[in-house]
Formats: structure tokens, C-alpha cells, sequence
């Protein structure tokens, strides 16, 4: 070492040092490659519909699974109202809306103010009594009521009673009357569910004692319209004729019996049908014949009386002729049928009757 040069061991230390700088520090360390992951496992969905999936084929299999069962659920509690299963409620109202509080205040206007209606409730003899003597006797009759609860020191009040007068009865149907707001408490009886606080408030109550309230001015359209609602839902007639009325009782009574009757799916039940329709005609001439009719009826009500018998022998070659002609059968009643339809209403009218 002492023969070589200082300058040459100088630069063999530096070389060497700079051998020792690059192992320890500036060498490039080996890549290390991470395992790859497992592949994700593919489970198909458990008979539960709430299990869990862990790949997308499965999670839409699943979803739709829960939507399934969802939907049977939601159809099952559907026939389970339907079939008149409890479903918790207790008065069975639908409810129009909430009724109004304070003083009525507003400016004469075309619609009424609030709406709400009550359940119909039984009501007892001691509660019957209550009522002023006329309400009670109408309720006996299984009338509708319009009811206006007042005060004439108000222009609206004074301004509802007006149109009140030009209310129809619908040939004594409806039993009108205004009453003053101070005797209300005396009519709980039939107004149990709605709320009298105020005037000018109109209370109709139809024949199965549901009643509904119209609150602040109403015109005589309004009113109308909600007696017509109450007839209609306690099986009246919106014929104020008395013995139109009579024929359209049995006119409906017939739709309904012919409505109920089971439908034919093939064609050996096409017979029963056909007989089940001739039974009900049948007994609506029967129960047309039997009504005695005002002298100045008699011409239309005999009409009404051969319109049921061409009816009757109608329906009488349809059940002759139901096994030999089947579908065919059914389809001659029809057309004819709407063919005397059309002859009667022609000669005579249909005068709002529900056979035409």
C-alpha cells in the first residue's frame, strides 16, 4: 500500500466508498406481488327471501324473490278485507273532511264550506224519543233528512233558508225543515259524529242515519246534490213520480236478481242461467200486475204490463231452446230484449225508469 501513489489511494478510498454508499443505500430492493384475492363466491339465494347474495346475478334474484312474495303478501291482505276480515277500524267512515270552527264570516259564494260525514248508528227508542215530533215520524219512514240549523239575524243563514224552500222531496222521499242553531243538542241523536257549531250548517241524514254537514252558504244545487247522494246510498229513488217509483222498485230489484245470478263459463250452464233470468221476469210482471195503478196511469201501465210479458215469452223460447241452441240463445234474448227497450221507450217513455 505504501508503494502506490497518494493520489492513486485517494481515489481507491473514494471508489470504495462510493461501492459501500450504493449496497447499503441506492441498491434496488426485489418487488413484492400481493397474492390476488379469491374470487368472490356466487351463492344462490335462500328460500328466505331476506338472505343475503354476494354477487349481482344473486342480488337480482333475490330482489325479485322479495318482490314476489311482497306482491302475495299485499294480494293476500287485499282478499282478507275484501272477504270482510278485521282490519282494526271500528266506525267504518270515511271521513270528507274536517269541520270548520268560529263564527262563519265569509261572503255569500257557490260551495259549501266544510263537508263531514258519520258512520250510521243503530239508534234506541229512548234516543228516538228526543226528537221533535215530526223528525221522529220521518225517521220512522225511513225518509231522508235535510236539516238547517240557523240563525235569522245573519244575512248567509237568512240566504241558505231561501234556497233550502226550493229543495225537491223527490214525491215525499226527503223530509225538509229549518231548525234554530240554539236547539241543536235537542238533534244528537242524529247528529252523533258531525260537528253543529256554527251557522248557517245543513245536516243531511240519509235513511240508514249517516248523515253529512254542509257548512256556511250553499245554494239549492248543493243541497240537491247531497239529498240525491243520500238517496242513492239508502236504496231511494230519484223519481218523484210515486207510481213511476213503484214500477222502478221492481225494475231494480229485477238488474240486481239478474246481476246475481251465476254467469255461464261453458256452455251446460248456458240452461240454468236462462232459467234463473225467466224466474226473475217472471215475478216482476207478477209484482207489476198486481199494483192498481192512478185512473190517469192506466193506459201506460197496461203498455208496461205487455212490454214484461213479450219479456216473459221471450226469456220462455230462450229456456226452450237453451240446450239445442246454447250461446246462440243468449245472444237472441239480448238483441230482442234491446229491441222492445227501444219500442217501448219510442210509444211511451222511459219516464227515468231503470228497466230501460
Amino acid at each position: 500500500m505504501s508503494q502506490i501513489s497518494p493520489p492513486i489511494r485517494i481515489l481507491l478510498v473514494a471508489v470504495i466508498g462510493l461501492c459501500a454508499a450504493y449496497m447499503l443505500f441506492l441498491k434496488p430492493k426485489d418487488e413484492t406481488v400481493p397474492a390476488a384475492p379469491a374470487p368472490a363466491a356466487t351463492t344462490i339465494p335462500a328460500k328466505d327471501p331476506g338472505a343475503q347474495t354476494q354477487s349481482k346475478p344473486g342480488a337480482i334474484v333475490q330482489k325479485a324473490t322479495a318482490d314476489t312474495q311482497n306482491a302475495s303478501d299485499r294480494a293476500e291482505q287485499a282478499a282478507g278485507t275484501s272477504q270482510g276480515i278485521d282490519d282494526g277500524k271500528t266506525d267504518g267512515t270515511t271521513s270528507v273532511g274536517p269541520a270548520s270552527s268560529g263564527v262563519n264570516t265569509n261572503p255569500v259564494t257557490k260551495a259549501p264550506a266544510t263537508g263531514q260525514t258519520s258512520a250510521p248508528a243503530p239508534i234506541t227508542n229512548d234516543a228516538l224519543a228526543s226528537l221533535p215530533k215530526d223528525v221522529r215520524k220521518a225517521i220512522k219512514q225511513r225518509k231522508v233528512l235535510a236539516l238547517l240549523f240557523w240563525n235569522n239575524r245573519s244575512y248567509d243563514d237568512r240566504a241558505v233558508r231561501r234556497e233550502l224552500k226550493h229543495v225537491s222531496t223527490y214525491g215525499k222521499q226527503v223530509f225538509v225543515a229549518a231548525r234554530p242553531i240554539k236547539n241543536v243538542a235537542r238533534y244528537q241523536a242524529i247528529t252523533r259524529g258531525v260537528d253543529v257549531e256554527q251557522s248557517p250548517t245543513i245536516v243531511v241524514v240519509d235513511s240508514n242515519l249517516k248523515a253529512v254537514t254542509l257548512v256556511g252558504y250553499v245554494d239549492r244545487d248543493t243541497i240537491d246534490q247531497a239529498v240525491v247522494d243520500s238517496l242513492r246510498a239508502s236504496g231511494g229513488s230519484l223519481i218523484k213520480n210515486p207510481y213511476y217509483r213503484r214500477l222502478d222498485a221492481i225494475c231494480t230489484s229485477g238488474n240486481q236478481q239478474v246481476k246475481a245470478l251465476q254467469q255461464p263459463s261453458a256452455a251446460a250452464a248456458i240452461p240454468a242461467y236462462l232459467v234463473g233470468v225467466q224466474g226473475v221476469v217472471v215475478d216482476m210482471k207478477a209484482k207489476t200486475t198486481a199494483i192498481k195503478p192512478p185512473h190517469k196511469y192506466a193506459g201506460f201501465h197496461a203498455a208496461f204490463k205487455r212490454y214484461l210479458g213479450d219479456n216473459v215469452a221471450l226469456t220462455n223460447w230462450a229456456v226452450a231452446h237453451s240446450k239445442t241452441h246454447g250461446a246462440t240463445a243468449v245472444k237472441t234474448v239480448t238483441k230482442r230484449g234491446k229491441a222492445l227497450d227501444k219500442k217501448f221507450k219510442k210509444s211511451h217513455g222511459a219516464h227515468g225508469l231503470s228497466c230501460f
